[in-house]
């Protein structure tokens, strides 16, 4: 009989026996049940940003060409090898010739090139990463693809084929063109979706095809829960076994009611982003950049603030290429005094006002603003905020900006991808690169450091390109990062999470790192 794990705070005793009944059982007799913060299900098209792709389901339906370890490295995936010509230009995949979709169908060289042009149509990560040097993929036969290149380019294999590329059934999409999608897509993954409703709930089974280890779960429910608090008291009443998405302050209440705590470093550094296109603005003088750092105590918001779930913000790294000693840490130390003299020396002693848009669908975006408002009163730097709800609409308004010498300005507090990227040139263009739409800061000699970066194969050579950019940001702080973001899940006792291969963010979502004891 099949068993579910379903309990919470309020009836752990009721159900200890029946929990050790299903323990007896084999794993694929257990139902999880997870609530899953986040913006919601808004579609079902893995090939959409925003899509269910950035809830379970990339995780565990749809599958990548290559992943990541536990220590986040590269690993063969649904390509088992690859192969670079000398010129960099040619990358040769040869492809499992076991994976099955969950229809039955066999993968194939064919999947691939339809998911690659369907994705560079459809999902904006990837469409970034096709515009520096992608040409054009090809079949080599029935279980290899050929990607060809302009110039070679450092960042394909982990960003677009690890991140972004999700292979999907070309005989299942054909018919829906680029602007829709099946009822219900199928992967190579080691689930499939039973059933999803919009904005509510995604269901996963086994997928009997499976080449890889067998599912651990007969059956998982997804309820899609963006308010926290909604979260939490689904967890307390004991209708989900795990949420996602704590928030540091309600970590240590619920850790002292006996729930486990998972914590996930995010390839994330929260950042405030500054406006440089406009030299009019107080802030195009490093010093004024250089006094908010200071004025801004990261180790009372990470410790204070936020419970010491998050990180100290760093600029990569220690394991990172083209790391060195002082990129270990990003932020100023706390001087007010040193805070006051440099506004004073810039010409703003009496202050000014700042701008802010934040982020507000991310659960930290009211609270740090609050905090950056009354840390920046003390050197009279009156904050005024918009916060932004939507994810599309904050990118939409932040490459608004992007604009060179606009005669507005801003400052923008949001996650960007930084430390812990698949190669740290990812870091460098989303972040400092005017060839991208998500950066307000541009610099000619950094811009060439970084393009010539993207096109370095070789790791030594590479490195040391990474250091010299890095270099100039930190002596430009064009940003100031304030925190490493951490995800925090919620479990109840008896689930266990155990990280088993990597890449950005996944955690206790990858349902592969979960296990019932």
């Amino acid at each position: 009989m099949k068993k579910k794990l379903f309990f919470g705070l309020l009836i752990v005793v009721l159900v200890a026996l029946p929990f050790a009944a299903a323990c007896d059982t084999t794993p694929t007799d257990v139902t999880l049940t997870i609530g899953v913060g986040g913006e919601g299900l808004t579609n079902i098209d893995p090939t959409t940003l925003w899509g269910a792709n950035v809830q379970p389901c990339n995780l565990n339906v749809f599958e990548f060409l290559v992943g990541f370890d536990e220590d986040d490295q590269v690993v063969p995936w649904l390509a088992e090898s690859w192969e670079w010509s000398d010129s960099y230009t040619t990358l040769t995949m040869q492809l499992r010739d076991d994976a099955y979709f969950s229809d039955g169908t066999q993968m194939t060289s064919a999947d691939v090139i339809f998911s690659m042009n369907r994705e560079a149509t459809t999902n904006m990560a990837v469409m970034d990463q096709l515009t520096q040097g992608y040409k054009s993929i090809e079949a080599d036969g029935d279980f290899a693809v050929v990607f060809k290149f302009e110039h070679p380019t450092a960042q394909f294999i982990g960003q677009t084929l690890g991140m972004g590329l999700m292979v999907i059934s070309e005989a299942q999409y054909t018919p829906y063109g680029n602007d829709a999608y099946p009822d219900i897509p199928i992967g190579t993954g080691a689930y499939q979706i039973s059933a999803w409703q919009e904005g509510q709930y995604v269901d996963l089974v086994p997928n009997e095809y499976y080449w890889g280890d067998e599912a651990k779960f007969s059956s998982v429910h997804c309820i899609m829960a963006p308010d926290e608090s909604n979260r939490i008291a689904m967890l307390q009443a004991g209708e989900v076994d795990m949420i996602t998405q704590v928030s540091g302050a309600n970590v240590p209440t619920l850790e002292t009611a006996g729930y486990n705590r998972w914590d996930v470093p995010q390839a994330h550094d929260i950042v405030l982003i500054f406006d440089l296109q406009n030299e009019n603005h107080p802030w195009y003088d490093v010093k004024v950049r250089q006094a908010i750092n200071y004025v801004i105590d990261q180790d009372a918001l990470i410790t204070t603030v936020f419970n010491g779930v998050p990180q100290s913000p760093v600029w990569l790294m220690d394991w990172e290429l083209g790391y060195q000693e002082e990129f270990s840490e990003a932020a100023y130390p706390y001087d007010l005094a040193e805070a006051q003299a440099l506004m004073a020396s810039a010409g703003y002693a009496d202050g000014f006002e700042m701008p802010l848009t934040y982020a507000a669908f991310m659960e930290w975006g009211v609270t740090i603003t609050d905090y950056l408002t009354s840390q920046l009163e003390l050197i009279n730097i009156t904050v005024v905020p918009t916060g932004i709800s939507d994810f599309m609409e904050f990118m939409s308004a932040q490459k608004e900006w992007h604009a060179p010498h606009t005669s507005g300005g801003c400052v923008f507090l949001f996650d960007v991808g930084w430390p812990g990227n698949p190669d740290p040139t990812i870091n460098l263009t989303n972040g400092f690169y005017f060839g991208k739409d998500n950066t307000m800061y541009y610099r000619d000699d950094l811009d060439d450091i970084i393009s010539e970066a993207i096109q370095t194969v070789d790791n030594d050579a590479r490195a040391i390109l990474i250091a010299e950019a890095y270099e100039i940001v930190m002596a430009d702080l064009p940003v100031i990062p304030l925190m490493l973001e951490v995800a925090t899940s919620i479990s109840v006792d008896g689930v266990t999470y155990e990280k088993s291969y990597g890449g950005m963010g996944g955690g206790p979502m990858k349902l592969c790192d979960l296990s019932v004891d």
